[in-house]
């Protein structure tokens, strides 16, 4: 992890809130962004409480309660991970290589539901996602709510026997997964104890500068 420099710290004497926003990002201009995007996205009464969460490592996007994804604005709840620009990318990617066309897609383990979401709104043709999480059901829902893109989110677990036949009866043309890629143990852990805060495994702040 890299170290504080002492210019650093003598950069934010004249700004009471940046000390906190420093501890967590490790960088001056990252900490000036943070607090940008504290004191743009949330009513001033929130300020601090939003820093000090920050301060504690708590991620930006739980604090702010979203994460640009493409074009989309996806809401972020805790213990469902954070979409990271490497996905949206891919993502990106993808809906590029459909090429106008109108291909029916199957998102497995989504999450927020980010990658279906994004994918609705560029492809256009019918798209089905699926979690096992509860968690990540009711983000996914949640999300698809409130940016009104009609994506069939269904529970289920892809490691089942006849898991495809059981939920649906028709094919897809392209079946597109972001699964977990960390260890249970170190999703759980603290982040005293380099959970994964730490490890940036729920994404880094990666809103617009």
């Amino acid at each position: 992890m890299p170290r504080v420099s002492f210019s650093q710290v003598r950069a934010t004497y004249h700004n009471k809130l940046l000390p906190p926003l420093l501890h967590a990002t490790k960088s001056l201009e990252q900490a000036r962004n943070e607090l940008r995007w504290i004191q743009n996205e949330l009513p001033s009464s929130q300020w601090r409480n939003a820093i000090v969460r920050r301060g504690q490592l708590e991620p930006l996007q739980y604090i702010l309660g979203s994460q640009p994804f493409g074009p989309l604005d996806i809401k972020c709840r805790k213990n469902v991970l954070i979409p990271r620009w490497e996905t949206e990318e891919w993502a990106m990617k993808v809906a590029e290589k459909a090429n106008g066309k109108k291909l029916s897609v199957l998102d497995v383990c989504t999450g927020s539901g980010c990658v279906a979401l994004l994918l609705k709104h560029q492809i256009g043709g019918p798209v089905a996602a699926v979690d096992l999480s509860d968690d990540a059901i009711a983000l996914a829902e949640d999300n698809r709510e409130s940016l009104k893109l009609d994506v069939e989110i269904q529970k289920g677990d892809v490691l089942q026997d006849n898991f495809y036949s059981t939920h649906f009866d028709k094919p897809f043309d392209l079946v597109v997964s972001n699964p977990p890629y960390i260890p249970k143990e170190d999703y759980e852990a603290p982040v005293s104890a380099n959970g994964t805060e730490r490890s940036n495994g729920l994404g880094g702040a990666s809103r617009v500068l």
